[in-house]
């Protein structure tokens, strides 16, 4: 019997020696908010935009009302910029950045009761791995200004890069049976810039930093 399948049945025994909860299997999703800090050399004013996340998880109990949550994530970041148009810069651009990652995050949980509900409190890091990037850049020439309006879709998946993150929220747990319902609000902070290019004033550098909030409702299913 190797180490990893001997910490595992140690973990399923000891819960049930203890008198802990069951192991769970967590599915959730929903949708987020995201935006972008330090865009580098995504100019306008950050609007942010509505995408989308999903995840599963395993729920480890630790102690009485305490648990650790590994899971993976797909989830989708990135923000839509605006410059209005001035006397340097007589066109206004739109631009729309969009990254789809697999996040790992580990979460440190904590639950309290509340009547039939559970509140939970969590926090813990999240490593995310890029799979694709893409920009849409419009450009808005005003009437009579000799650059025509355009517009530009590229794929910038060259330019992602990994991001290390801190996640952290509050949600509620509604007991079904063996089967609980959650719905659960999550901040996430990244920690690291998530671009790397070429920029216009000369030279290579990192830029972006990652900002979210996700919605995820799901159940929790004890194994």
């Amino acid at each position: 019997m190797n180490l990893r399948t001997t910490l595992s049945l140690g973990l399923l025994f000891g819960a049930a020696s203890f008198g802990l909860a069951h192991p769970a299997l967590e599915i959730g999703g929903g949708p987020s908010f995201s935006w972008l800090a330090e865009s580098g050399p995504f100019v306008g004013k950050s609007q942010g935009r509505f995408v989308f996340n999903a995840d599963l998880g395993l729920e480890l109990p630790i102690a009485d009302g305490l648990s650790v949550v590994p899971s993976a994530a797909w989830v989708v970041r990135g923000d839509r910029l605006r410059r209005e148009a001035s006397a340097e810069a007589p066109a206004a651009i739109n631009s729309s950045v969009r990254v789809t990652y697999l996040q790992f995050p580990v979460l440190l949980r904590a639950q309290f009761p509340a009547g039939p509900v559970r509140i939970e409190l969590f926090l813990g890091p999240s490593l995310g791995l890029p799979l694709t990037a893409s920009m849409h850049l419009h450009l808005m020439s005003p009437p009579g200004n000799e650059y025509p309006e355009s517009e530009l879709d590229q794929k910038i998946t060259d330019w992602a890069r990994p991001e290390f993150a801190m996640r952290s929220g509050l949600g509620a747990r509604f007991p079904m049976g063996r089967v609980s319902a959650f719905a659960r609000l999550t901040y996430h902070h990244g920690w690291t810039d998530v671009f790397e290019a070429d920029v216009p004033w000369g030279g290579r550098e990192r830029f972006g930093r990652n900002r979210a909030l996700d919605l995820s409702l799901g159940l929790n299913l004890p194994l």
